[in-house]
């Protein structure tokens, strides 16, 4: 399967990264519990409940995307960000629109750098 838009692409990258911090946060925590608790630093095991959160948000958020990719073909996934939508370390989420409309197509030459022709089923990359 491959990912035509860059921010999916991104957050799963981010997804997996923070998952992998906190797996070592949660490793460390196991087999140096009283390395750490002699030089009190207590933390990993808090971190790693911070960590894992964020993963598995993050992790439900990119199951949604495809979801929706997959099996509403009528339907196009918006990845977006709260506050912000240009602040891409802000909280993820899910907007699901119409492929026709407005919005969707801003988002296409804003994201995607393609340029969408939806009732033909054309799709031209900006800059060819």
């Amino acid at each position: 399967m491959t990912v035509s838009d860059q921010r999916v692409y991104r957050l799963g990258i981010r997804c997996t990264t923070v998952w992998a911090v906190a797996v070592f946060c949660w490793i460390n925590d196991r087999m140096f519990c009283e390395a750490w608790s002699s030089i009190n630093f207590p933390y990993l095991h808090g971190f790693w409940h911070i960590f894992i959160f964020i993963a598995a948000y993050t992790v439900l958020v990119l199951f949604a995307y495809f979801y929706v990719e997959s099996e509403l073909p009528q339907r196009q996934p918006l990845l977006k960000y709260w506050p912000k939508n240009e602040f891409e370390f802000g909280i993820p989420f899910i907007s699901i629109r119409n492929p026709d409309t407005k919005d969707w197509l801003n988002y296409c030459r804003l994201y995607l750098q393609q340029d969408h022709d939806y009732k033909h089923g054309l799709s031209k990359i900006s800059g060819d």
